[in-house]
């Protein structure tokens, strides 16, 4: 292959893999609405065969694959902006679902349309500073003494461990 060829294959290969991520957003937010209406209405129940059952044991369905704490996101990501700030969860889900649970801990009707502005452009570090600010935690450039955490990972098993000072 000519070096022309090559880049038209990175070229089509790139947005392929961006296609794909647009369409695995857009999923996520189908599954998001799927999963609040199925735990809200308690349709998880009938699902189950089981009146008394709780949600968790709908979460342990091995073809629903989702850990506990990823629908519990899930659910609060569709709830908040369709209940609270009447926005379409489709509308949101171009950005990673990481920064709108962020924006679901601090977001109020004044600061909702900034937050989703930046999540949009921000790069991470900056995000993160900002949610910091917002949660008011300290931010490195504030924080007068750090208190590090120093952990040893097994090179074999990869089991992790904190470090006694």
């Amino acid at each position: 292959m000519n070096k022309e060829q090559l880049g038209k294959e990175a070229f089509d290969l790139h947005k392929k893999i961006s296609e794909n991520e647009i369409m695995r957003r857009k999923l996520l937010a189908e599954n998001a609405k799927s999963l609040n209406r199925m735990i809200s209405e308690g349709l998880y129940k009938i699902f189950l065969g089981d009146d008394e059952a709780k949600p968790i044991a709908y979460y342990s369905q091995l073809d629903v694959f989702y850990t506990r704490n990823q629908i519990t996101r899930l659910i609060a990501i569709e709830e908040i902006f369709s209940k609270k700030f009447g926005l379409n969860v489709f509308e949101v889900f171009d950005i990673p679902d990481s920064r709108l649970s962020d924006i679901v801990s601090v977001a109020t009707e004044d600061n909702i349309t900034e937050l989703l502005d930046w999540a949009r452009t921000m790069l991470s570090k900056d995000w993160k500073e900002e949610v910091r600010k917002l949660k008011k935690l300290p931010i490195p450039e504030n924080c007068k003494k750090h208190d590090y955490e120093h952990y040893a990972i097994c090179k074999s098993c990869g089991e992790k461990t904190k470090e006694s000072k």
